[in-house]
């Protein structure tokens, strides 16, 4: 995370507050690319509130390690609360060893979210949550 961004846990999850500057939580996959490459992956978060105006972005990134987030390969914004989804294919040859998964907002100073889960899994399917009635609904419960 850089810039002056809150962080708080609550019982719906990980509260990202407004910065001055780019915030977000990332996930490191280190020698990511040697088990992934070349694999359809799926990636998903549950974003259970949001403040202000703007957007944020799930992205998967090459990077040479979690501070540095390199190079985008697939990246699915969001404004409002819900299940954001997407599933690529991690190019076979890339420059980089780590694979960043990550959920942020860019140079957006009035933007926040929650996150309540978040998940990288194998193939073209997420099991994150589910549709119940109209309304997501996670598959397992975290335990913050």
């Amino acid at each position: 995370m850089r810039g002056t961004a809150t962080v708080q846990v609550n019982s719906d999850g990980l509260i990202i507050g407004a910065a001055s500057s780019f915030h977000g939580i990332v996930q490191s996959i280190a020698n990511g690319v040697n088990k992934l490459a070349g694999k359809k992956v799926t990636l998903s978060a549950f974003i259970s509130g949001v403040s202000g105006t703007g957007k944020g972005v799930l992205a998967l990134s090459n990077g040479s390690n979690a501070s540095n987030l390199g190079t985008t390969i697939e990246h699915e914004d969001f404004s409002s609360p819900g299940l954001i989804t997407f599933t690529t294919v991690v190019p076979s040859t890339l420059e980089k060893d780590y694979l960043n998964f990550w959920v942020h907002v860019p140079d957006n100073n009035n933007f926040g979210y929650t996150i309540t889960a978040a998940k990288l899994e194998l193939g073209d399917t997420q099991t994150l949550a589910h549709l119940e009635n109209g309304v997501w609904v996670l598959n397992e419960i975290p335990n913050y």
